[in-house]
């Protein structure tokens, strides 16, 4: 594919394509939403598709206000993404702590137990490590990732925070779009 002069892509190596030697990449998926059944509806509404690739897991919901639509405790760090202004979830974690965030936004809930209740009606997609085993039995394609892909590198988790685990909220209003940079880039302890 080509890219513009300005775009950032244009600057990357040439990709060397194909199979490897052995001819074990792994076939593309596509999993569109908007035609595939939910995998999980709540009474109130809330409908919920899960899937996953090697190393993570994506909830991708589509919320009522007021429902609660994450509940669980996991031993890595989770990141929410909210989409767009009308995306705004309250969110409590084990210790009691209660967070407000409208996006668009990324949250980064520490381990431990959350609990996630949507305040807005926008999109709110969350990503876990796929070790969360419980998460990763849930993914309508869990069966292509019943033998690990062999050419996918394992994730390699990076230092815990310097300040410690803590409810980290970055709004997108506050990292303005560079046209040198491509997107804006955010880091866990997860290499997604």
């Amino acid at each position: 594919m080509a890219y513009t002069k300005d775009d950032p892509r244009a600057a990357l190596a040439a990709p060397k394509g194909g199979a490897t030697a052995d001819g074990a990449i792994a076939a593309p998926e596509f999993l569109d939403f908007s035609v595939l059944p939910p995998d999980v509806a709540s009474a109130a509404g809330s409908n919920q598709w899960i899937v996953r690739g090697q190393n993570f897991v994506l909830v991708y919901t589509e919320p009522v206000a007021g429902d609660l639509i994450w509940k669980s405790a996991l031993r890595t760090e989770q990141v929410l993404l909210l989409i767009d202004g009308s995306s705004a979830i309250s969110g409590t974690t084990g210790a009691g702590e209660t967070h407000e965030v409208t996006g668009p936004a990324l949250v980064v809930v520490p381990p431990g137990e959350s609990a996630i209740t949507s305040t807005g009606t926008g999109p709110v997609v969350s990503l876990v490590q796929s070790d969360e085993a419980e998460w990763a039995a849930k993914a309508s394609n869990a069966a292509a990732y019943a033998t690990p892909h062999p050419h996918v590198a394992p994730l390699e988790p990076w230092p815990e925070p310097v300040d410690g685990y803590r409810w980290r909220t970055y709004l997108m209003a506050d990292v303005p779009e560079d046209p040198k940079r491509f997107g804006r880039i955010f880091r866990t302890r997860a290499s997604w």
